[in-house]
């Protein structure tokens, strides 16, 4: 955004000096004025009076875009933390995964451990002398029923 400068020595038109304006509507420092003699420097209509400026505008609009620039940069402030939040929920998603992986291969482990125990100890019970005598006392049992 550029600043309005003036008509005689194109510095800008600021609180720091006293401006003045002419009837034709340009404005000017009092002391760039003083040197035109009677007439505007600027489009040389003849000039009988001059009215004091005075600007606040400038300063509102400097103080409104600083304003808008330090919501923007809050806004991106807030933006790159909730990328940091949306970055580690992410990885924990990641990492959550690969735990619930790892708890299902292991489940599965423990799952073929306890059916291949069940087989040995029912194998062992089938050798076991214990088994062999309750087989046979259940089979005479059978036998001698009328």
């Amino acid at each position: 955004m550029t600043s309005p400068t003036c008509s005689v020595c194109h510095l800008n038109l600021d609180n720091q000096r006293q401006l003045l304006i002419s009837k034709c509507g340009h404005v000017f420092h009092e002391a760039c004025t003083l040197e035109s003699l009677g007439q505007c420097p600027t489009c040389q209509d003849p000039v009988d009076s001059l009215a004091k400026v005075y600007f606040s505008v400038t300063v509102q609009i400097a103080s409104s875009e600083e304003e808008k620039l330090a919501d923007i940069q809050k806004r991106i402030g807030d933006l790159a933390a909730e990328n940091v939040v949306l970055k580690n929920m992410e990885t924990n998603d990641e990492f959550i995964k690969t735990l619930a992986d790892r708890m299902n291969r292991l489940k599965n482990r423990v799952q073929m451990m306890r059916n291949s125990r069940n087989i040995n100890q029912l194998r062992a019970l089938g050798n076991s002398e214990e088994f062999r005598s309750v087989r046979q006392t259940v089979h005479n049992a059978l036998l001698r029923r009328p």
